[in-house]
C-alpha cells in the first residue's frame, strides 16, 4: 500500500517541527469531560512526529533511526 495523505492537511505545517503535514490526529472528548459541547483539539504532524506519538504499528515507514543512534 502507498502512503496515504489527506488533501485535508495540504498546506498544513507539522505542531511539531513546522515541516509539511502529513497526518491529522483529534482529541477525543470523554463522556465525562466537563465541557462535553466543546470542539474537540486537532494537529496536524508530520510522519516522524505521527509515528513518535502513535508508534511503528502506525505503518507510517519514515526513515527508521539505528538502534545505535537512539
Amino acid at each position: 500500500m502507498t502512503h496515504f495523505i489527506t488533501e485535508s492537511s495540504d498546506g498544513e505545517r507539522c505542531s511539531m517541527c513546522y515541516g509539511p503535514a502529513t497526518h491529522k490526529i483529534g482529541e477525543e472528548i470523554m463522556h465525562d469531560d466537563p465541557n462535553p459541547n466543546r470542539h474537540n483539539l486537532t494537529a496536524y504532524v508530520c510522519c516522524q512526529h505521527f509515528t513518535n506519538l502513535l508508534g511503528w504499528a502506525t505503518g507510517c515507514f519514515y526513515e527508521r533511526p539505528s538502534r545505535r543512534s537512539r
